[in-house]
Parts: C-alpha cells; structure tokens; sequence
C-alpha cells in the first residue's frame, strides 16, 4: 500500500523527529544489509512514509529551505536544524558523512539531539 502524498511545513521539532525516525530506520536497514545505500534508503524511507517531495530526502534541507533568507550570500546550511546546534555540523564531514558512513551519522545526531534537548530546559 502506498503512503499517502503529505505536504507540509516543518517546525523545528518536527524537522528534527523526523530526521531521527528515518534514520533510525536508515540505522536498522543498514545493520541488517550494510550493502545497501544509505541515500537510497532515505529515498525508499520517505516514499513509504509520503514524503517523496522533500528537499534531497533530508527533513533538515527541507526545514532550511522553507525559512525566510536574510543573506543572500549566505548558504541556506545557516538555518539547517543541525547547524543551529552546532555550526561546525556538515552532514558531509568526513568522519560521519551521511553517504559512506551513515552509522556515524544517525550517531552525531543523536548526540545533537541530546545538546539540543538540553538547551530547550
């Protein structure tokens, strides 16, 4: 059965629950097939949940894409959920980058998540 269509306008959070749930789902898919690829999983995770229209798979580009630009001449990585966190974060930062080694990915946002968490108390 196919998911249906879901447009939508991510908060924050939103952005940031979803990013987790997918790669959790990544996570799991990858532990039980490492063969597979990771950019292809985000691709199947949000079609199978109806999210086929996002910015590159990713609720991160999607909620930095969806914010107003102040700069233009800066990217919109500014207002990406994990650079607001911590503005060293790049999703392809070779030691997690995202493609080759989506472990560590969904690992350094965990650990954003916790810091994140953290500061909203």
């Amino acid at each position: 059965m196919r998911a249906k269509k879901q447009e939508i306008t991510l908060t924050l959070d939103m952005a940031w629950d979803l990013c987790l749930e997918q790669w959790d789902w990544v996570k799991a898919e990858k532990e039980a097939n490492p063969k597979l690829s990771a950019s292809t999983l985000k691709g199947q995770w949000c079609e199978e949940n109806g999210f086929e229209d996002i910015y590159y798979n990713c609720f991160f580009c999607e909620y930095a894409n969806q914010q107003p630009r102040i700069d233009f001449d800066s990217p919109r990585c500014d207002n990406c959920p994990g650079c607001l966190v911590d503005p060293e974060f790049d999703c392809n930062k070779e030691k997690y980058y995202y493609c080759r080694k989506p472990l560590e990915f969904r690992a350094e946002l965990v650990r954003l998540n916790k810091i994140r968490l953290e500061l909203k108390e």
